[in-house]
């Protein structure tokens, strides 16, 4: 199984209709899509990304589904969510790295990824998880991976932490649930 699809079914079985949800990095809004169908009508799901063209391509494929009345989409960092999230969340996911198909150029890096993990740890409800696939292949992807490691591997007894990686430079993912 992938480990996109192992991220999936991780979120699913405790995201509900009705439920609140981050897409930290929107991308090509495949998770924003996936989030969108799991919350249903009732829920609501933030998609943050820096770049105009992820945002232009989430609300294409969000507006195709009929899903994006259910999705607020952000063109801001991710490390700003506190300015648009003032509740828990249910779920959260972050995909690392750089936008599929663009330039390579514009990455994540942990200087704003730590900072929107630490805030999103602190919004995650009871019982809530959160995914973070860190791609390891790009210029800083491995640093990157590596500071995120350690920031989650070093969280308190309120958190439960599984890592799966892929053979060689692939994607690492955590998998992260909150418990008290």
């Amino acid at each position: 199984m992938r480990l996109t699809d192992i991220a999936k079914t991780f979120l699913s079985e405790v995201l509900n209709e009705g439920d609140k949800a981050v897409d930290a990095t929107a991308g090509n809004g495949y998770d924003t899509h996936f989030l969108a169908e799991r919350v249903g009508a009732k829920g609501h799901v933030y998609a943050f990304d820096i770049q105009a063209p992820a945002i232009a391509a989430t609300e294409r494929r969000l507006a195709a589904a009929g899903l994006l009345s259910r999705v607020t989409l952000i063109q801001d960092s991710h490390d700003n969510l506190d300015a648009y999230v003032d509740h828990d969340v249910n779920v959260a996911m972050f995909n690392l790295g750089f936008l599929p198909g663009s330039d390579k150029q514009t990455t994540t890096s942990f200087a704003t990824t730590g900072r929107a993990l630490t805030k999103l740890l602190t919004r995650l409800a009871h019982l809530g998880r959160l995914t973070v696939m860190a791609y390891r292949g790009h210029d800083g992807g491995e640093s990157e991976t590596q500071a995120v490691a350690n920031l989650i591997h070093a969280l308190d007894a309120r958190f439960v932490v599984t890592e799966k990686k892929a053979p060689a430079n692939g994607p690492v993912l955590f998998m992260i649930e909150k418990i008290n």
